[in-house]
């Protein structure tokens, strides 16, 4: 009965053993459970923060579009403000030269009504008659009236 004892001995040596190896695969399969849970919360909370910044990028792509489109039409009308500003700069320079001229032709009918004894609309008719005769501007006329207050180049009556 030695050899039977001796034989179950280490039948029972060789379960307690395996029953040693299994508790600690058992203990190793639970750590891997819940490492690969922890792995798995992880990884979705990686995916919602993915699906976030996803949403944000749309969010803040969308954002740019309208921002370029906004810069776009802001460009536009700043050249069609400079353009204005051009075209009302190029008036104002006429309507100024135009105040001018009119002071000075008002200015050389004055001087014509005083030096002649005329009215106004005759003196302005001798101005007139006078540029269509030289074949220059009345302005010009009236201009050189007004510095040298010289009546000779102009017709009589």
């Amino acid at each position: 009965m030695g050899t039977e004892t001796s034989g179950f001995e280490d039948l029972t040596r060789r379960f307690d053993e395996m029953s040693a190896q299994l508790a600690l695969a058992r203990a190793d399969i639970e750590t891997l459970l819940e490492s690969s849970g922890r792995a798995h919360r992880r990884l979705d909370a990686g995916e919602d923060e993915a699906g976030r910044s996803r949403g944000q990028a749309a969010e803040d792509r969308e954002r740019i579009k309208a921002l370029e489109d906004r810069a776009a039409i802001d460009r536009e009308l700043l050249v069609e403000i400079r353009n204005e500003g051009l075209l009302l700069e190029g008036e104002n320079r006429s309507l100024h030269e135009a105040l001018q001229t009119a002071r000075a032709i008002g200015a050389a009918v004055g001087i014509v009504m005083a030096l002649r004894q005329v009215k106004e609309v005759e003196a302005f008719g001798v101005l007139r008659v006078a540029s269509q005769a030289q074949n220059r501007k009345l302005r010009v006329i009236a201009e050189e009236i007004v510095i040298a207050g010289d009546l000779t180049s102009l017709p009589e009556h």
